[in-house]
C-alpha cells in the first residue's frame, strides 16, 4: 500500500486500493487469493474493520470499507513488502467471482459462508499438436504426453460457437475429430479438463 496517501479522517467510508509489489499477478492463484482473504478476516475479527464491498483482481484489490474511529489504512496494517506469498502466477487469468469474507461483523456480505477448498487448476499442457492445418476432412490432436485425467477438445468459431468437439480419455495421447458440416473459415480450439483450458490454438478449414 501505497506510503505517500493517508487517511486523514477517522470515520466514514473510504474506498481503498491495495497493490502487489511491481504489479505481478500473484492473485491469479487461488491459494494466494486465500492468504488475503484471511488477512481481511482477521482484520474484520481483530481490528474492528467493516468492509462494504471488494473485488480481488488479478494483481491489486478494491475495498469499500470503514472502522469504529480508526481509518481502515491502520485498521488493516497494511505494509510493503508485509506478506510473502508461496507462489508465483503461472497460469492465465481465470474468470473468479468478488470473494466473500462470511464473518460475524457487519458487513454487507455477512451471511456467506466462505469455504476454501485448497484446489490447484491444472498446468498447462505444452505443445499440443493439431494437424494437418490448413484441414478439410479430418483433423488429428495429439498431446505431447498422456494426461492422468480426461480431456476435451473443442473447435469454436468466431463468435464462440462450438463447431467439434472430441474427449481423449485418460492415457489416450491422439484422436482424430471429423469436419463433417464444418464451413470454410479460421476456427479457434482449446484443450480443457474439467472445464479449465490448458492448451488453445487456431485452425484453419478449407472447401471439403
Amino acid at each position: 500500500m501505497s506510503k505517500k496517501y493517508k487517511f486523514l479522517e477517522a470515520t466514514g467510508l473510504h474506498f481503498v486500493t491495495a497493490t502487489t509489489v511491481g504489479w505481478v499477478d500473484l492473485f491469479t492463484r487461488k491459494p494466494n487469493r486465500d492468504i488475503l482473504v484471511d488477512c481481511l478476516k482477521w482484520c474484520q475479527e481483530n481490528k474492528e474493520l467493516h468492509i462494504c464491498a471488494y473485488v480481488i483482481m488479478t494483481n491489486h484489490l478494491h475495498m469499500v470499507a470503514y472502522t469504529d474511529g480508526i481509518p481502515p489504512g491502520l485498521a488493516c496494517n497494511f505494509v510493503q513488502h508485509g506478506i510473502e506469498l508461496p507462489c508465483s502466477a503461472n497460469y492465465s487469468i481465470p474468470n473468479f467471482p468478488n470473494y466473500r469474507l462470511g464473518t460475524g461483523q457487519p458487513v454487507c456480505d455477512s451471511s456467506i459462508v466462505y469455504v476454501s477448498s485448497g484446489e490447484v487448476p491444472p498446468p498447462p499442457v505444452q505443445g499440443v499438436r493439431v494437424w494437418p492445418n490448413p484441414a478439410s476432412v479430418n483433423v488429428t490432436v495429439s498431446l505431447p504426453v498422456p494426461l492422468p485425467q480426461p480431456a476435451t477438445w473443442s473447435l469454436c468459431d468466431a463468435l464462440g460457437r462450438q463447431v467439434a468437439r472430441a474427449v481423449l480419455s485418460a492415457g489416450q495421447r491422439e484422436v482424430e475429430v471429423g469436419l463433417a458440416g464444418v464451413p470454410p473459415g479460421l476456427f479457434f480450439w482449446q484443450v480443457s479438463i474439467e472445464g479449465r483450458q490448458v492448451g488453445s490454438g487456431k485452425l484453419v478449414i478449407s472447401n471439403h
